[in-house]
């Protein structure tokens, strides 16, 4: 994997999303698919490591989202788009 910074870069050509920080397998690189949400890359990401603040990443876009509130279904599970780079701290 290649790296400019702290930033890794993917060598694949297949999208992606980067789930990274406070998760269990962090970083983690995971293929895009149409149907991917938020709950379901950070579950493939070996889960949240306790109750934590999210960022999706979208190139300069900040959007922020709050795992407790997407469990109980007061805010939707936000679908992700090819390149998101998701950050759990």
């Amino acid at each position: 994997m290649l790296c400019v910074g702290w930033l890794p870069l993917a060598t694949s050509t297949k999208p992606f999303v980067t789930v990274t920080g406070q998760v269990r397998v962090s970083p983690s690189h995971l293929a895009w698919r149409a149907d991917l949400t938020l709950l379901e890359a950070i579950i493939a990401a070996g889960g949240l490591s306790g109750q934590r603040y999210i960022e999706i990443w979208r190139g300069a876009k900040k959007i922020a989202a709050n795992s407790k509130l997407i469990r109980k279904g007061a805010e939707p599970d936000p679908s992700l788009w090819p390149g998101d780079f998701i950050v759990v701290q």
